[in-house]
């Protein structure tokens, strides 16, 4: 895809993008492994694109990089962040949903890149030079606040998330959070919450959500909302809890 020249590691990502979809299109799914637990799988070619990805950095820039399947200590002030398949349970089984998300954060700099293998979709955005789909300027369109959420059904089983989420008018859940968020950004959702994440999992798609004008809320645990606010729910939650208390007694 080409870009206007703005800054060598942003347009650097975006051709590095261009190279690890070319990889995909070479290779096929030969093994996969399970990681922690089973549900939490790898494929050969999650480090087909983790080695590529790396190597292509580390060939060009003295930066650190921190990934799920590998990182590489480098020069703390200039990071990146890498997840080569975020949703691979979904690009075994459903061939699509998964993405390849990239994003970077330095002294003069912040950018990210989600690509949406399936749709073929380059969602990429430039603290400096704003948001972008496919190369072209995207401005979010005007959306309703409580119009579908993002959020892991499991947490519904707690009273709190369940009124927040009630709020909504659906609940979607894909397991590939860079999309997720992405869905938000570009007005096809409202929100997006989500514990326990890691910084390869959302780094990328939340610079794109703060780009085009998003709220976004990363806790020290890592947790992360995108898109309607929480205090605008928070409110209906404590009610909620003070009703239940009420019933209790």
């Amino acid at each position: 895809m080409s870009i206007e020249p703005t800054s060598p590691r942003y347009e650097f990502a975006i051709n590095l993008i261009d190279s690890c979809k070319l990889l995909l299109e070479q290779h096929s799914i030969e093994n996969i492994e399970e990681k922690d637990h089973d549900k939490d799988l790898v494929t050969n070619l999650d480090k087909v694109l983790n080695t590529h990805i790396i190597r292509e950095i580390s060939n060009r820039f003295n930066d650190s990089i921190v990934g799920e399947e590998e990182s590489k200590s480098g020069n703390k002030q200039n990071s990146w962040y890498i997840d080569p398949i975020d949703g691979t349970t979904n690009f075994i089984y459903r061939h699509r949903e998964f993405a390849i998300s990239i994003a970077f954060e330095g002294n003069e700099e912040k950018f990210g890149l989600v690509f949406d293998v399936k749709e073929d979709t380059l969602y990429h955005a430039h603290t400096n030079l704003g948001a972008f789909i496919n190369g072209q300027p995207f401005t979010r369109p005007k959306t309703a606040a409580y119009g579908i959420i993002h959020i892991n059904p499991s947490y519904l089983k707690e009273a709190k998330y369940e009124a927040f989420a009630n709020r909504f008018k659906g609940v979607r859940y894909l397991e590939v959070c860079a999309i997720e968020i992405i869905r938000v950004a570009i007005g096809e959702a409202s929100c997006f919450y989500r514990r326990d994440q890691q910084a390869w999992d959302y780094k990328a798609a939340v610079i794109f959500a703060e780009m085009v004008g998003l709220l976004v809320e990363v806790t020290e645990n890592q947790t992360v909302l995108v898109g309607t606010k929480w205090n605008e729910v928070l409110e209906e939650i404590n009610k909620h809890e003070r009703k239940s208390v009420s019933g209790d007694l």
